[in-house]
């Protein structure tokens, strides 16, 4: 694998134990590594990083070897069609995604909306940290005490029920999310409803979000709606790269450890 993809036999070694580590099964190990190899070069991470953040969003998100190929390859194309880095895409997934999840948010839309949030230049932590808090208020709206009156009477002033916005986050949380951020963004008063919705902390990315952030959002959940957007991304990224003069001179160096490596074990008894 180092000397197929380029990389050096440390690295991959390391991104081995790393996936060792995280509990990858070994019969998936080898598939799991071919897969954090191939998000190295394409998210531009060192190999262990690339393994440890695969592992992670793995473990957070229980799941398999081949959802996990998918969502590295929506990773990696959001990355090409948008101002967002993959690195910073995978960063902001693995902080928001857990929670976005219980509130209701998928897979695509809580990728498309933090891509756009940092297509609009919000740092990674507060696009995450923001979303989270986001789709929870949407989520558990409807309820009672003093803060669920703020926001169900912020939800009123865009005509819309907290009931009913919870149960909708529950059943299409894409529909719901996408239906609050276009009233909001229609409203006379927008920075009013921001505040009664999420608060002094949150209100000024949410009055962001429904800025041309929220036509980014929109492009980039379309994006993913189409799986031949994102189907076999990784491995176009990881074409151009071995098609490079570089690339081939760390295939070279790659072969050229292993047959040191080889000779080194032939000639140790002999040296011993």
């Amino acid at each position: 694998t180092a000397i197929e993809l380029g990389l050096s036999r440390n690295g991959l070694a390391e991104m081995t134990a790393e996936a060792g580590a995280a509990g990858i099964k070994f019969q998936d190990l080898e598939r799991y590594v071919r897969l954090a190899a191939k998000a190295s070069v394409g998210w531009d991470m060192t190999p262990r990083d690339a393994a440890q953040n695969l592992a992670e969003i793995k473990s957070a998100g229980q799941l398999s070897i081949a959802e996990m190929d998918v969502l590295a390859d929506k990773i990696n194309a959001l990355g090409d069609n948008s101002a967002a880095k993959e690195r910073d895409i995978v960063e902001m997934f693995q902080r928001a995604a857990a929670a976005a999840k219980q509130a209701g948010s998928g897979t695509d839309t809580t990728l498309a909306a933090l891509t756009a949030l940092r297509s609009g230049g919000m740092q990674p932590e507060v696009a995450a940290r923001f979303y989270g808090a986001f789709t929870s208020k949407l989520r558990t709206a409807g309820g009672e005490g003093k803060g669920a009156e703020k926001v169900n009477d912020a939800l009123k002033e865009i005509g819309l029920n907290g009931k009913k916005v919870a149960q909708d986050m529950a059943r299409d949380a894409d529909t719901a999310i996408s239906d609050v951020l276009t009233r909001l963004a229609k409203h006379a008063d927008p920075v009013k409803v921001a505040k009664g919705l999420m608060g002094e902390e949150w209100w000024d990315e949410l009055a962001r979000f429904t800025g041309g952030t929220l036509a980014e959002f929109t492009k980039q959940r379309e994006f993913l709606r189409n799986p031949l957007n994102f189907k076999g991304s990784l491995d176009k990224g990881l074409d151009t790269q071995l098609s490079t003069t570089a690339n081939h001179f760390e295939r070279l160096k790659a072969l050229a450890g292993d047959i040191g490596d080889r000779m080194g074990r032939w000639t140790l008894p002999g040296i011993n």
